[in-house]
């Protein structure tokens, strides 16, 4: 998640700046007239764009100089660890995190995103525990138990995982990972049909998800159905060029391949 305030809504500072007669002078001059919270959000906003457009780089410059002007902008601390995860650059990630719960301990999305770092390093009795406190602080936050129900099944624990996942499409019908950690667990389960069910709901709701192919490829896979498991294999593919289930993808459809051209062949 990226957020988009400091401690005031942008709106605000938005409405400030109307009142300028000369945009480009006048900002200028408002800019140095700003409260220290205020400009925080000016850059914080700023950097919120720049990530849109691409522009990962000027975008950390951005959260680095809200962070300079007022240290206690905890937003742009967790903008900032989330590019830093994003990149593989766990420890940085973990300081901005932290710093950003210190500073509002109270901030459920703060714990989610730290409970994420911990997930993308294994760490998940680490993300476990944060997840844990983040739908303390809302339990409405659906979310929070659709990443809950993903670490519970990595550490199989398939009953628990279930309730919290039920619970995250409750929250939020339309939340298509919570599906496909749904559809997972049923596949754990030889549950296909319910898996299925589950994946068909992640198509409609969120059509552009790799980890929809992924996780019905490796559900055909479980059913020997060679040919569609090579096809959404192929279709994750298409869609991903790296990471962890990236390799395992890659290994299990040249596996599929071999074994297709090998049967054709008797």
């Amino acid at each position: 998640m990226r957020d988009s305030q400091c401690w005031m809504p942008i709106y605000f500072v938005i409405g400030c700046l109307c009142f300028c007669l000369f945009a480009t002078f006048s900002t200028i001059c408002i800019a140095e007239d700003l409260e220290s919270w205020q400009q925080a959000t000016l850059h914080n906003n700023r950097a919120l764009r720049l990530e849109e457009q691409g522009k990962v780089d000027e975008a950390i410059e951005e959260y680095e100089k809200a962070i300079k002007v007022d240290p206690e902008c905890a937003m742009a601390y967790s903008n900032l660890a989330a590019i830093y995860t994003s990149r593989a650059l766990y420890d940085k990630a973990e300081k901005y995190y932290k710093k950003a719960i210190r500073l509002k301990p109270a901030e459920a999305f703060f714990h989610n995103n730290l409970a994420n770092l911990f997930f993308a390093q294994r760490k998940y009795s680490h993300a476990i525990k944060e997840y844990q406190i983040a739908i303390r602080l809302d339990p409405t936050l659906a979310i929070a138990h659709s990443n809950l129900g993903a670490a519970y099944l990595k550490k199989g624990s398939t009953r628990i995982a279930q309730h919290h996942l039920l619970k995250a499409v409750e929250l939020d019908p339309q939340l298509g990972v919570a599906y496909v950690n749904l559809g997972d667990s049923y596949v754990g389960e030889a549950n296909y049909t319910q898996a299925k069910e589950c994946f068909l709901k992640a198509q409609e709701y969120s059509p552009g998800m790799p980890d929809i192919y992924f996780s019905m490829a490796k559900m055909y896979e479980s059913e020997y159905n060679t040919e569609l498991a090579l096809k959404n294999y192929a279709e994750f593919l298409k869609r991903v060029n790296s990471g962890e289930d990236y390799e395992e993808a890659k290994k299990r459809y040249i596996r599929l391949r071999k074994s297709l051209k090998t049967r054709k062949g008797r």
